[in-house]
């Protein structure tokens, strides 16, 4: 059921600015490739469930700080008649589900 809601979001804008940053630089690297790795398989993930129209991906190293920082910021949206669609879809559900626990009561189906 949660198939039919995620289809019809749609993610306008998605920002991801990371800076990895520790006191070693081998640390920093190995800390950048793996924010490179992950990054790629979640928006991998997310560009299967969601429907992603612009994204702005920055993974940088900083040597001389000691501490990350990461922002992210999102813009996501839904049309009024997809969300008349999904009220109708999960109600014939309900309805339905509610049908069937009534006749199995009652002996029937």
């Amino acid at each position: 059921m949660l198939s039919v809601v995620r289809r019809r979001f749609r993610i306008d804008k998605l920002v991801l600015r990371y800076t990895a940053a520790t006191d070693d630089a081998a640390k920093t690297a190995i800390l950048y490739g793996a924010a490179c790795g992950t990054v790629s398989v979640v928006l991998s993930s997310i560009g299967r469930r969601f429907r992603l129209k612009n994204k702005e991906i920055s993974i940088d190293t900083d040597f001389n700080s000691t501490e990350h920082t990461i922002y992210v910021k999102g813009i996501i949206s839904i049309a009024i008649w997809e969300i008349l669609y999904i009220t109708v879809v999960f109600g014939y559900k309900i309805i339905k589900s509610g049908i069937l626990k009534t006749n199995k009561k009652k002996g029937g189906i």
